[in-house]
């Protein structure tokens, strides 16, 4: 985790630099990386950022490797059509695994699902792939679920226990389940009352209020998962909430915090399972659940305060 630690911070001070390590003068085409370049460049962010050497310029020629080889990838995709995919395996008790996978965009989700499961020798049952905050579904196109050439994607490992395996699929089919029963009882105005932070009633169509109601019991589930430390089980129940509640128009969401607690969420998932390929969007997360807080309750909770008479400050 330090390592990954070190990476961040220098290629978020690079991004700040605006540093490109594939270009002069730390790149030339006709002769290869300029070792001297990056050696200063080392030096440097040594000092700036209280970093050992070693590790400052060996985290450099890593990134520039990556970059070297992200223009390559996006140039045989040009010649081949076949997409570069990198994806990192998390499975409990194990250290995370990174692999790369030349696909094509066609392929099922089920069949880039089989290629994970063959590196780790796994049943696909027990696998669920996620990109772009989105599970990536068995029956759809990966290009139609977002997958681009160097996508990253996450494959998240349910329990290996062998004793476990009914657990993991019942756990599959409840979320269906809960979808079901959730939007039956949707119908019935009588079963629950929406309302705002002032305790407002907000009427709103039944299709909308029936993807409310999914969410926020798919949301509480991942909440109970969460408690237990199940980082996995929470994360696959929240991003199934996240769905649902795309389906809502940006002025319902406005109304109640529910979404954006939501977002609070999935991203201490993202930090509790170490997936710092995840960071950006965590962060994007983050800055939507300031934004609907601030919404919600005013920029210094101003709203908040006229409702209780104090900011408990």
């Amino acid at each position: 985790m330090e390592t990954e630690d070190i990476f961040i911070q220098i290629r978020d001070k690079l991004h700040k630099d605006n540093i490109k390590l594939w270009l002069p003068p730390y790149y030339d085409s006709s002769v290869g990386s300029e070792v001297e370049e990056i050696k200063q460049l080392a030096i440097s962010y040594s000092t700036s950022l209280n970093l050992c050497y070693e590790l400052c310029y060996s985290t450099l020629e890593t990134l520039q490797s990556n970059a070297l080889e992200k223009l390559s990838q996006i140039k045989r995709f040009k010649e081949n059509g076949l997409a570069t995919v990198k994806i990192k395996i998390l499975q409990q008790n194990t250290n995370s695994k990174v692999v790369t996978k030349e696909v094509s965009l066609n392929m099922l989700g089920c069949d880039l699902k089989a290629l994970v499961c063959e590196e780790i020798n796994i049943s696909t049952e027990r696998v669920k792939l996620i990109t772009s905050g989105f599970i990536v579904r068995d029956e759809n196109s990966l290009k139609s679920q977002g997958v681009k050439n160097t996508s990253q994607v996450l494959a998240l490992v349910l329990n290996e226990s062998v004793t476990n395996l009914n657990e993991d699929e019942s756990r599959i089919r409840e979320i269906e389940s809960t979808k079901a029963d959730t939007s039956l009882l949707a119908l019935d105005d009588g079963y629950m009352q929406l309302e705002d932070q002032c305790g407002n009633a907000v009427n709103i169509p039944i299709k909308e209020k029936k993807a409310l109601m999914v969410a926020m019991a798919l949301h509480e589930k991942g909440r109970v998962a969460l408690k237990e430390h199940n980082y996995t089980k929470a994360l696959i129940f929240f991003l199934d909430a996240d769905k649902e509640f795309s389906q809502c128009n940006s002025q319902l969401l406005n109304n109640v915090d529910n979404c954006a607690l939501l977002n609070l969420d999935i991203a201490w998932c993202y930090l509790c399972l170490q997936s710092f390929m995840h960071l950006p969007e965590a962060h994007e997360r983050l800055k939507k659940c300031e934004e609907n807080f601030h919404k919600s309750y005013g920029q210094n909770f101003e709203r908040l305060i006229a409702l209780k008479g104090t900011s408990g400050t």
